[in-house]
């Protein structure tokens, strides 16, 4: 995300194909809670994006590996 705020990456979403946008949002969940770790404000704009933009990100986590976690 590079320093960038959520709504200006949302605003962007549209302009890449629908495999480009999943690979975006799957590698920025991947790297969440080390971002987050390493700085809460970055963290918050992740989450954020990730809560607008992918309907598997519920609550503030990651729910697309739910089924195979039990």
């Amino acid at each position: 995300m590079a320093g960038h705020p959520a709504c200006k990456i949302i605003a962007d979403l549209p302009h890449l194909s629908r495999d480009e946008r999943q690979t975006l949002l799957c590698t920025v969940c991947s790297l969440h809670n080390e971002i987050a770790c390493n700085c809460r404000d970055h963290g918050e704009e992740v989450a954020t994006l990730l809560t607008l933009a992918c309907p598997l990100f519920v609550d503030g986590r990651a729910t697309c590996l739910d089924e195979f976690s039990n």
